[in-house]
C-alpha cells in the first residue's frame, strides 16, 4: 500500500485550510457582505419613504404643492438622492423633480404597503411608500417615490472585495511561511528519530545519536529515545552476559544427565533382576490360589444350598402368612357379624323400653336402659372402625367417589354439632364460605371425616369456643377446624394419627375414645387425594385443617 509521510500529509493539511479561508474570502464572503449592505440600504430607503408619506399626509389630503416641497426638502439633502415623485390617488402628479425618469411616473399603491427595488440598469434603489390621512390605513390620499443611486453600495462592495483579495493573499503568505516553520522545526526532529529507531530496530545500537532542541514535546521524546537507546544497550549486554552463563549451566546440567542415565542403567538391571524373582514368588502364589479356588467353589455351592433352603422356608412362611392374614379377615368378619347381631338387638329392645308408652317405668329404670344403649351405640361403632381399618390395611376398602358438595356437608355436621354444645359453656361458630365448591370423594366418608374432627374438637374443649371456617385457595378447597380445648405437645402430635394412640391414659378416662378416629380419617383422606394437617399447643387449643382438590372453580 502506498505511504505518505508526515511532512506530505501537513502541508496538505494546512494547503487544504489556507485554500479554504482563500475561498472562503472570495466567493462566499464578498457576496454575503453585498446582500447585507443592500438589505440596509433598502431598509433605510423603506425608512426614508414612510417617515416622508407621513408627515406628507395634510398637505397631500389638501392637494398643497408648497408644504408637499417643503416636506420633501429634507429628503433631497441626503446624498444618494436622486429624484421624488408624489402622486394623487387617481396618480395624478402632484410634485415632482427634473430628474424622475419616465418608469416611474404615475405608480400608484393601491394595496397600502411600503416596498423598494432595484433598477440595475439605472443603478438606482426605488422606494415606493402610501399617505395616508388622519391614522393609517384609514384613508390613503396618494403614493410618494424617492430613488437613491446605488454607486455607494457598490463601491462598498468593491472595497469589500479587495479586502478580502488582500487578506487572502496575506493568509496565503502566512500559511506558506507557518508550513516552511513547521517543517523546520517539528517535522525534521520527527523525521531524525523516525531514521535513528529504524537504526534502533536494525540492532544498531551503538550508532544512534539524536539531538533535538525545540524545548517541548518533541526535545523530551528525543531525550526519552536516548534514554531507552542506553538502556537496551544495558540490557542487550545482560542478556549476552546471560546467555553465556546459561550455556554454562547447561553444558553442566548435561554432564550430570549423563552420570543420572548410568545410574539408571544400573538400576534397571537391578531391577531386571528383582522382577524375575518377584515373576517366581508370584507364580508360585497362584498355584497356591488354584488350590484354594478350588476349596472355595466347594463352600459356595454348599452355601447356594443353604440359601435355596432358607428362601424355600421364607416362601412357605409367606404363604402362611398370607393364610393367617386371610383367617383374619373371616375372623373379623364372622365375629363382626356375631357381635353386630346381638348389639342391634340390645340397642333396639333399650330404645323400645326407653320410650314406655305405658310409664310403667321408674326413672332409674330409664337412666339403667339409657347407660345400655349408650354403651351398644358406642361398642357398634368401635367394631365398624375396627372393621374399616381392617378393609384399609388390607387394601379392601372401595370408596364412591363423586362430585360432592363439601359446604352442604359441613352444614349438617354443623347442625350436628349445635345439639353437642347445647348447655355446654362452648360458644360454635360457623363462617360459610360464599358460593358453589366441588370437589371429588366420597360423601358419606367425606361426612364421617368432618364429624369426626369436629365432633373431637367439642369433645375435648371444656368451655371456649370451636370455629368452622372454609375457604378455597390455589384450587383447593380448605376447612379449618380450630378449638381452644386442651391441645397437645409436640410428641403428642407425632402419633396423632396412628391407630389406637391417645394423648395419654387419662384422656380415654376423662373423655372417652378408642382412638382410631383420626386414623381412619386420615387414611379416607388419602384415598381422595386429600390429607389432614394438624398443629397445637398445650392448654391452649388445637387446629386441625381438611384439604381438598377442587374439579371446578368457584361461582360467583
Amino acid at each position: 500500500m502506498y505511504r505518505l509521510s508526515i511532512k506530505t500529509k501537513l502541508s496538505a493539511v494546512i494547503s487544504i485550510l489556507v485554500l479554504s479561508f482563500i475561498a472562503f474570502n472570495l466567493l462566499y464572503y464578498p457576496r454575503w457582505v453585498e446582500q447585507q449592505i443592500r438589505a440596509q440600504a433598502e431598509l433605510s430607503a423603506r425608512q426614508v419613504a414612510e417617515t416622508a408619506s407621513y408627515a406628507l399626509g395634510p398637505a397631500v389630503s389638501k392637494g398643497n404643492t408648497r408644504d408637499i416641497a417643503k416636506v420633501l426638502q429634507g429628503v433631497q439633502n441626503i446624498p444618494s438622492f436622486r429624484f421624488s415623485a408624489v402622486y394623487g390617488y387617481d396618480g395624478e402628479a402632484l410634485d415632482s423633480t427634473p430628474t424622475t425618469p419616465e418608469w416611474a411616473t404615475g405608480q400608484v399603491l393601491r394595496d397600502g404597503i411600503s416596498h423598494t427595488y432595484t433598477r440595475r440598469e439605472s443603478n438606482m434603489l426605488v422606494a415606493v411608500a402610501p399617505v395616508f390621512y388622519e391614522e393609517p390605513r384609514a384613508d390613503q390620499v396618494g403614493t410618494l417615490v424617492l430613488g437613491f443611486t446605488t454607486e455607494g453600495i457598490q463601491r462598498a462592495v468593491r472595497e469589500n472585495i479587495r479586502a478580502s483579495l488582500a487578506v487572502g493573499l496575506v493568509t496565503l503568505v502566512v500559511g506558506i511561511g507557518a508550513a516552511i516553520f513547521l517543517s523546520n522545526r517539528y517535522l525534521r526532529p520527527v523525521i531524525q528519530l523516525t531514521e535513528a529507531a529504524q537504526k534502533v530496530a536494525q540492532g544498531h545500537l551503538e550508532t544512534v545519536s539524536v539531538k533535538v532542541s525545540t524545548r517541548d514535546e518533541i526535545q523530551d521524546l528525543s531525550q526519552s529515545f536516548e534514554v531507552m537507546t542506553d538502556k537496551l544497550r544495558v540490557s542487550r549486554d545482560e542478556i549476552e552476559r546471560q546467555n553465556r552463563l546459561l550455556e554454562y549451566r547447561v553444558q553442566e546440567r548435561t554432564r550430570q544427565l549423563m552420570e543420572t542415565i548410568w545410574e539408571l542403567e544400573e538400576i534397571r538391571a537391578n531391577l531386571e533382576q528383582l522382577v524375575q524373582e518377584r515373576t517366581r514368588g508370584l507364580e508360585q502364589s497362584r498355584m497356591e490360589l488354584k488350590a484354594w479356588a478350588s476349596t472355595l467353589e466347594e463352600k459356595v455351592q454348599e452355601k447356594t444350598r443353604e440359601l435355596r433352603d432358607l428362601n424355600d422356608s421364607l416362601l412357605t412362611s409367606y404363604q402362611k402368612l398370607k393364610e393367617v392374614d386371610r383367617l383374619k379377615d373371616e375372623f373379623l368378619a364372622n365375629v363382626s357379624h356375631e357381635l353386630r347381631t346381638p348389639l342391634n338387638s340390645i340397642i333396639g329392645f333399650s330404645g323400645m323400653l326407653m320410650q314406655d308408652p305405658g310409664g310403667r317405668l321408674g326413672e332409674e329404670v330409664k337412666e339403667d336402659l339409657q347407660i345400655i344403649y349408650q354403651n351398644g351405640r358406642s361398642l357398634l361403632g368401635l367394631i365398624d372402625s375396627i372393621l374399616d381399618l381392617s378393609k384399609i390395611e388390607a387394601g379392601k376398602m372401595a370408596l364412591d367417589l363423586e362430585e360432592v358438595d363439601p359446604v352442604a356437608l359441613l352444614d349438617e355436621v354443623k347442625a350436628m354439632a349445635a345439639g353437642l354444645v347445647q348447655d355446654r359453656p362452648i360458644i360454635l361458630e360457623y363462617q360459610r364460605p360464599e358460593g358453589s365448591f366441588r370437589v371429588m370423594g366420597d360423601r358419606d366418608r367425606l361426612r364421617q371425616v368432618f364429624t369426626n374432627l369436629v365432633g373431637n374438637a367439642i369433645k375435648f374443649t371444656e368451655s371456649g369456643s370451636v370455629r368452622i371456617t372454609a375457604e378455597a385457595v390455589g384450587g383447593r378447597f380448605l376447612v379449618r377446624i380450630e378449638d381452644t380445648g386442651i391441645g397437645m405437645t409436640e410428641e403428642d402430635l407425632g402419633r396423632l394419627f396412628k391407630p389406637f394412640q391417645q394423648v395419654d391414659g387419662s384422656i380415654s378416662r376423662r373423655f372417652g375414645g378408642t382412638g382410631l378416629g383420626l386414623a381412619i380419617s386420615q387414611r379416607f383422606m388419602d384415598l381422595m387425594n386429600g390429607r389432614i394437617r394438624a398443629s397445637s399447643r398445650k392448654g391452649e387449643g388445637s387446629v386441625f385443617e381438611v384439604e381438598l382438590p377442587l374439579v371446578s372453580g368457584v361461582a360467583a
